[in-house]
């Protein structure tokens, strides 16, 4: 058995003690990437600079419950269209991020009518049609807590955006934080497993993938377009993760997708799902399911394994077919296995001869 390449790639997610320094990297030559965290409130990884993207899924409220179990009446975007007597609907940022708390004057833009109201650590300062100021405390201990109070149903408000005053200008076209770039400047892969919420994904129609009119990402993760607009600007391969579930028109979509807006001087990475050994998680249970359905093997882990392979195999298939017209540059196939479990590697590499269509082992 031999792969083509052999890809060694060091995948660090915030762990203290496996970072490798940019200046040792460049002593051996060696490239490395960055797992950039999920779009959620709680994470230290603000990325971006709207934080209604990173904010929570909406909670209604009334009386003096935090959460009265009643469901919302949202819109395909996730925006709130009407509210019931006495209800409202809650959403949080910011949640006690640590000593590099992103405190200061905040602004609130939006479309549409509906008054707003500010806990925790917001304070409203100054309000007009379509906009709000609002001072975030300094605090290691809290969150910012937007609350809806009012919802015209004729014209709720939609398109949000929660962004620091002194980035405003920026909003419309650079989209991240600034420190995203000076931090990982040296980074030459960027990889979205965590920001694209892969694991436990259900998804499995194109039309059901994470939009960029999202209100928030926290839900389904951050979509295609999010991702070619960050390695454009940061000059980085993007390393993309397909939902476990994706159909095969999902897969050719997004490839498409990835195909025309990544740069042709960049690579990109596809790995199908995450961690496709691991029992914590939704898409290893569900391989195992569908491998031991087909008869892979007896064993059900084996049988999951394999069925990863054969589900790899289709995909790889469908990226050839897509870059067929590009450069082998363009993209990479990566197949991944359990650090130093070599009895899994080879089950994963065996199977359905995958190793021969494979570029490149996680």
């Amino acid at each position: 058995m031999k792969l083509k390449t052999i890809l060694l790639t060091l995948v660090f997610a915030n762990f203290a003690g496996i970072i490798l320094r940019a200046e040792e990297a460049s002593k051996i030559n060696a490239r490395y990437g960055i797992n950039f965290s999920a779009p959620k409130d709680w994470n230290r990884m603000q990325a971006f600079l709207n934080a209604m993207k990173m904010s929570r899924a909406w909670t209604s409220q009334s009386g003096d419950k935090w959460d009265d179990g009643q469901k919302l009446a949202l819109d395909e975007n996730g925006y709130v269209t009407k509210l019931e007597p006495g209800q409202r609907a809650l959403t949080i940022m910011f949640t006690e991020l640590g000593d590099k708390f992103p405190s200061g004057e905040y602004v609130l833009l939006y479309d549409g009518d509906g008054d707003f109201d500010w806990k925790g650590i917001a304070t409203l300062k100054k309000t007009e049609k379509g906009r709000q100021i609002v001072e975030v405390a300094t605090s290691q201990n809290g969150f910012v807590q937007m609350i809806l109070t009012r919802v015209n149903p004729d014209n709720y408000p939609k398109n949000m955006r929660f962004v620091k005053a002194e980035f405003e200008k920026d909003l419309e076209t650079k989209n991240f934080s600034p420190w995203v770039f000076e931090l990982w400047k040296d980074a030459k892969t960027i990889r979205y497993m965590d920001m694209m919420l892969t694991n436990n994904s259900n998804q499995v129609e194109w039309s059901e993938r994470p939009k960029p009119s999202d209100r928030t990402y926290s839900i389904k993760g951050i979509p295609i377009e999010e991702i070619i607009h960050l390695s454009k600007l940061s000059n980085t391969n993007p390393w993309v993760n397909i939902p476990f579930h994706a159909n095969d028109e999902y897969v050719r979509q997004m490839a498409i997708m990835l195909r025309d807006g990544i740069p042709s001087g960049l690579t990109t990475y596809y790995e199908l799902s995450n961690e496709v050994w691991n029992g914590i998680f939704k898409q290893t249970r569900d391989s195992e399911k569908l491998g031991s359905e087909l008869n892979l093997a007896t064993e059900k882990w084996k049988a999951g394994l394999m069925y990863y392979s054969k589900r790899c195999s289709e995909i790889f298939a469908i990226l050839d077919e897509v870059y067929k017209e590009k450069p082998k540059t363009n993209y990479r196939k990566v197949i991944a296995t359990q650090a130093a479990n070599i009895g899994v590697t080879r089950i994963v590499l065996e199977s359905y001869e995958v190793y021969k269509k494979t570029d490149s082992l996680a």
